[in-house]
């Protein structure tokens, strides 16, 4: 069982870019993410990791193209331990599943835009083809 939590906040900075090569070779990257809370009176930032190697290699890239600061992002995040070279414990938040809620947004809104755009021509359609109607049958 894993456990997962949602995080909805401001991405406000990316920190630590880091690159290299695994045992097999393969190339690799990962990335901190400071995100902040919002909608609370005492708003609290969390740091989370983006780690991409072998296929996924160019995860980090591809957070970078979809999200901009300031995007209000809604993370799912894995917690782990991890140890360090000096063998003191430490808790990881690895960010699994991000949503980008800012461009969700704009696209529905855009979906909208275009449905009204829509009805409004076919009402417009509808009207211009009633007006072309001959009204001279012989029955």
């Amino acid at each position: 069982m894993q456990n997962i939590l949602k995080f909805v906040g401001i991405y406000k900075e990316s920190l630590n870019l880091n690159t290299g090569k695994t045992r097999d070779n393969e190339d690799w990257n990962a990335m901190d993410i400071v995100i902040e809370e919002t909608d609370v009176q005492y708003p609290q930032q969390i740091t989370a990791n983006i780690f991409g190697a072998r296929q996924y290699a160019d995860k980090v890239e591809k957070f970078l193209d979809y999200n901009a600061v300031g995007d209000e992002l809604e993370v799912e995040l894995r917690f782990s331990v991890a140890e360090g070279k000096n063998g003191m414990k430490f808790n990881k938040l690895q960010a699994w599943k991000i949503v980008n809620l800012t461009r969700k947004a704009r696209a529905q809104q855009k979906i909208k835009e275009t449905a009204v755009a829509s009805k409004t021509m076919d009402k417009q359609m509808d009207a211009a083809a009633e007006g072309n109607i001959d009204d001279d049958l012989p029955f």
